[in-house]
């Protein structure tokens, strides 16, 4: 299972930089927000989306990571220290 980090800065990557995630199982949880954020806005400027697809949890497995919410990814759901 691959973990895929935010970048730091101000700026992401081009998602050129991003080469094979088709080919990775990913682990779609809260911290892959921003790479489904990534990912949408690429295809809504016309850019070619990579084919990222979840891996786990089951009850998102096959799923495109740019078609995931929030609420899908438990980023709702963080629990108190």
């Amino acid at each position: 299972m691959v973990k895929i980090q935010k970048p730091r800065g101000h700026k992401p990557p081009a998602l050129s930089a991003y080469r094979r995630l088709d080919s990775n199982t990913l682990n779609c949880d809260c911290e892959l927000l921003w790479l489904a954020d990534l990912l949408k806005q690429y295809a809504e400027s016309g850019n070619a989306q990579a084919a990222a697809t979840c891996e786990y949890p089951a009850r998102l497995q096959g799923r495109s990571v740019a078609t995931l919410t929030a609420e899908e990814l438990n980023c709702g759901k963080r629990m108190a220290p």
